[in-house]
């Protein structure tokens, strides 16, 4: 009955209602992979919230911080971050971005990187660094938010591909909590949020469902309202 209970709980903040006052013209870009460029994504359900934030969506089915995930450089954010902030100013008049949200990491869990989270924490320094430098030439650096990959189911829920990955994604969810502390910038622990109900709020173990995709835009919006509406 625990689980029923968190779940209608969650639900039931999906339907309460935050007011910001924010400007027409800001800009929030969205680094992600497959469970941020579906169809009806969190950041769907986010930009529903909030219609007068321009939300620019680099999200990637199958993108990673830094490997060339299944042999295609174009799935490494590392490889591709200039790119994505340069189309990402353009589309804002050149002004930089008020935030930068990046929700990467569960392709870097894959079972084929098994052994090489160390690089994949390295990546994710790198990627802060780039970011940084990029708009460290007469701009304002932007805030940064990283979120934490979801859970994933036990092995004999998932497909071979990705078996031993939630040992993994709870390994990386402490690393990027520790990196964005030594960085000074915002961090959001959606790991350990989802895991009790995580059987309840997935399509395949790896996915969310609507309703975990929902509970995931609440989430941040959360996170919008107490961080960041004041400076947009």
């Amino acid at each position: 009955m625990f689980l029923s209970t968190e779940i209608r709980r969650l639900l039931t903040g999906v339907l309460m209602v935050f007011i910001l006052q924010i400007s027409y013209s800001q800009t929030i870009i969205v680094i992600g992979d497959s469970n941020t460029a579906m169809e009806n994504s969190w950041l769907k359900f986010l930009g529903d919230s909030l219609p007068d934030i321009n939300f620019v969506n680099r999200s990637i089915s199958g993108n990673t911080i830094g490997f060339d995930n299944n042999g295609q450089p174009q799935l490494n954010t590392l490889k591709n971050i200039n790119k994505y902030l340069g189309n990402a100013n353009d589309s804002s008049c050149n002004a930089p971005p008020a935030l930068i949200i990046i929700s990467l990491g569960t392709n870097d869990c894959k079972k084929v990187f098994e052994g090489r989270e160390a690089e994949v924490v390295g990546n994710m320094n790198s990627l802060l660094n780039v970011i940084t430098d990029y708009y460290s030439d007469g701009y304002m650096i932007p805030k940064i938010l990283i979120i934490s990959p979801p859970p994933t189911s036990a092995d004999d829920m998932l497909a071979e591909k990705y078996k031993g990955a939630d040992s993994r994604v709870e390994l990386l969810t402490e690393k990027f909590s520790q990196i964005a502390e030594s960085n000074g910038i915002d961090f959001l622990d959606i790991y350990h949020s989802l895991k009790p109900v995580f059987p309840y709020l997935t399509l395949d173990g790896i996915h969310l469902n609507r309703e975990g995709q929902i509970i995931l835009s609440r989430m941040v919006l959360e996170y919008l309202k107490q961080n960041i509406s004041d400076s947009l």
